[in-house]
């Protein structure tokens, strides 16, 4: 026993002073020479474990620690046997995963001690390191994929379809609305318009400069020339709700005009053909900015500190163009690392996984990046000098200002947002200009910095806009808060795929805006600001809520759609300035909106709608029209038609009598003998009927008339069609000679 015990103390010895000092010497020295030790043994000898092409150190025929019956002494993590200071033997671009770069020396179980200088070489690029008697540990660098987790598929956000795209946080393409006309950009960055258009709708592909203040989105809509895209203002237009696209989408199947806009993956959007206005600088604007495009500003920005770089990323000191992203040098030893070099591959005992170091201080080397499009989050710090000189700067180029509202008269209590277009004198918005607001009465209506009114009390109030000396104004009305809200009308009949506007009328003396409109059943009828939509038969109430609170009804029936259509009467015989009602009628328990129309060569009658599909004819002149109606089944796609014929036929303007005279002697008789004529002169085959005011002044026979005595007396002439000529006649007394 003692004679094993001297023996293993005598290998330790000799492993602990067979490698060489090489003292102070510098890195890439020649490695270790391979030495071989040969203990005194009492028992066999085993087998060699050794690491394939490196050199290496081992010890053979190693005895066994463990005597008869005596439980096996196991020793872990041998003292290493490099003094600190001391070179490591490696080979060149293979890490270690052990502190310092030192190899350990360890007894396994197994009756053998190894020194081991070297990892195994590996297939891969991953460095690892493999210790005898231990699970082999793999170190965490950028060239490591780390276990991806399953994403967790986000929740669907909401869209507030009563505010803008801008105001929507999650709106990134669709359907938008136009809430009136917008001024048109070629490009996302452009400063200038080019154009505007009409209110519509278009498809919204995409949304840039998002949270900046001229945040756009890009557009493609239809004009009378084909399907274009451009860009507008964020702020232009709403999104719109499945609902208002199929009721868009129903509208434009009759469209054929091209309407199509398609996508890059071949997908298509109807769009509305909407009026283009092109302003007249278009082309001389265009020419200025191709030939000077706009510099992007270039800013340092200071190396990241380690809370501020991605996880597994190291970016060497360098610009985008001479490195890859997520570059990794290889680790080195104490002794060829650089002062600020960094060590990407670690023990836990060196660094936390996944820690970065910062590759150099901004003293030693800054990189230059340039973000065109920096999102408010990423400029946070290096912008702000940069858009306070520009605000400063157009603050000073203001010329114009304009300052619209929505309304002018709103209710104690309403708040409306006020828009401000700042212009220089060029006619260029100015799109971060400083605009401050002050009211002239705030105890009737207050604004806030961001040109938020807020009406108070009753009375008036000048709301004015300012950048620097350059002013504008908005007079406003402050009424009381209405008390009640009726719908116009509170009840309406509409048959499939019809489509009907509401009114509203508020209590005296009031003012205030709708702002929630709710059908009670979606999927029969649907209302979008006011405009009812017909689906499917059934009823309905329509819900309008005012900003304080108040609510106004309308009751809806729809009505299956008809499969024909009678007008009635069939046929008409007017005279020229008469009316008569013409009715359109279904088979059935049904209702469709019908259209009335006649020829564009229409002399002969006008038509005037007189609501629930019924129409007044009115005759202009005498001749023959006919009068069409129609109605559509949506459901079928089948257009119902009939027709009415009407006949005008030319009516009295005028009776002349064979004597135009009005004065007569008393016992005098006069024959007037009236003939009934047309506008145009024709004679008519009509009687008169001659009537008098006072017959004992004027007495009437047949068509002859006689003074009785002086004074005077009407005579009324009266058609048997009803045209009335009244002539006052006097009488004189009759001549003695």
């Amino acid at each position: 026993m003692k004679k094993r015990v001297f023996s293993w103390l005598m290998i330790l010895m000799m492993v602990m002073t067979i490698v060489p000092v090489y003292g102070e010497g510098e890195p890439g020295s020649d490695p270790a020479p391979t030495i071989v030790v040969t203990p005194v043994a009492e028992s066999t000898p085993e087998p060699k474990n050794e690491v394939k092409d490196d050199p290496k150190t081992e010890v053979k025929d190693e005895p066994k620690t463990e005597a008869d019956g005596e439980p096996k002494t196991e020793v872990k993590d041998e003292p290493k046997t490099e003094a600190e200071g001391e070179p490591k033997t490696e080979v060149k671009d293979e890490p270690k995963t052990e502190a310092e770069g030192e190899p350990k020396t360890e007894v396994k179980d197994e009756p053998k001690t190894e020194v081991e200088e070297e990892p195994k070489a590996q297939a891969t690029d991953d460095p690892k390191t493999a210790t005898a008697g231990e699970p082999e540990a793999e170190p965490k660098g950028d060239d490591t994929e780390e276990p991806q987790a399953t994403p967790v598929e986000p929740e669907k956000p909401s869209i507030d379809y009563d505010k803008t795209v801008a105001e929507n946080e999650h709106f990134d393409r669709g359907y938008v609305k136009l809430t009136g006309t917008a001024k048109v950009y070629e490009r996302a960055d452009a400063a200038e318009a080019y154009g505007e258009i009409s209110r519509g709708v278009l498809y919204a592909i995409r949304r840039v400069n998002v949270g900046r203040s001229n945040e756009r989105m890009e557009v493609a809509f239809a004009t009378e020339n084909g399907v274009k895209t451009a860009f507008v203002s964020a702020k232009a237009g709403k999104p719109m709700t499945d609902d208002a696209i199929d009721s868009f989408l129903k509208k434009m199947e009759n469209v054929s005009a091209p309407h199509t806009y398609v996508d890059k993956s071949s997908r298509k959007f109807e769009v509305e053909i909407l009026t283009l206005t092109v302003y007249a600088a278009e082309e001389e604007e265009n020419a200025s900015d191709a030939a000077t495009p706009e510099a992007t500003p270039v800013e340092p920005k200071p190396a990241a500190t380690p809370a501020e770089a991605a996880p597994d990323e190291v970016k060497p000191v360098a610009t985008p163009a001479e490195a890859a992203p997520d570059e990794v040098k290889p680790a080195a030893t104490p002794a060829e690392a650089a002062p600020d070099e960094v060590k990407p591959v670690a023990t836990p005992a060196e660094a936390a996984p996944d820690e970065v170091k910062p590759v150099a201080t901004p003293a030693e080397a800054t990189p230059i990046e340039t973000k065109p499009e920096a999102t408010p989050a990423e400029a946070a710090n290096d912008q702000i000098d940069e858009t306070r000189s520009e605000t400063s700067d157009e603050d000073t180029r203001a010329a114009k200002i304009e300052l619209t509202a929505a309304r002018t008269e709103i209710g104690v209590g309403e708040k409306l947002l006020l828009t401000a277009v700042v212009t220089d004198a060029e006619g260029t918005v100015l799109e971060n200009a400083t605009v401050t607001y002050a009211s002239g009465n705030a105890k009737a209506a207050a604004v806030s910095t961001k040109g938020e009114v807020s009406a108070a009390a009753v009375g008036e109030a000048t709301i004015t806009a300012s950048v620097g000396s350059v002013k504008a104004s908005v007079a406003f009305t402050v009424k009381a808060a209405p008390e009640s809200l009726t719908l116009v009308p509170d009840s309406v009949m509409l048959g499939e795929g019809d489509t009907f506007e509401l009114g509203y009328t508020l209590s005296a003396n009031s003012a205030g805006a709708i702002v929630e409109w709710v059908s009670s059943a979606e999927t029969i009828v649907s209302v979008e600001n006011g405009v009812l939509t017909a689906k499917h038969a059934g009823t309905a109430v329509i819900r309008a809520t005012l900003y304080n609170g108040v609510e106004g009804f309308c009751a809806v029936t729809v009505m299956a759609e008809p499969n024909d259509i009678s007008l009635n009467p069939a046929s008409m015989l007017l005279k020229e300035g008469e009316t008569a009602e013409l009715k359109a009628t279904f088979t059935g328990d049904v209702y469709g909106k019908v259209e009335f129309y006649v020829p564009e060569s229409n002399d002969v009658v006008e038509l005037v709608a007189k609501g629930g599909n019924v129409v007044e004819v009115r005759a202009k002149r005498s001749g023959k029209m006919i009068v069409s109606a129609k109605v559509v089944n949506y459901s079928t796609g089948e257009i119902y038609t009939d027709e009415c014929e009407v006949t005008v036929q030319e009516a009295a303007s005028q009776i002349e009598r064979a004597v135009e005279r009005t004065e007569l002697g008393v016992g005098e008789i006069l024959k007037l003998e009236p003939v009934v004529k047309t506008g145009r002169g024709n004679v008519l085959s009509e009687t008169v009927k001659v009537t008098t005011s006072n017959k004992k002044i004027v007495a009437v026979n047949g068509t002859q008339i006689k003074g009785v005595k002086t004074g005077t007396a009407d005579i009324t002439l009266t058609t048997e069609s009803g045209y009335k000529e009244t002539i006052r006649y006097k009488v004189f007394k009759a001549p003695t000679k």
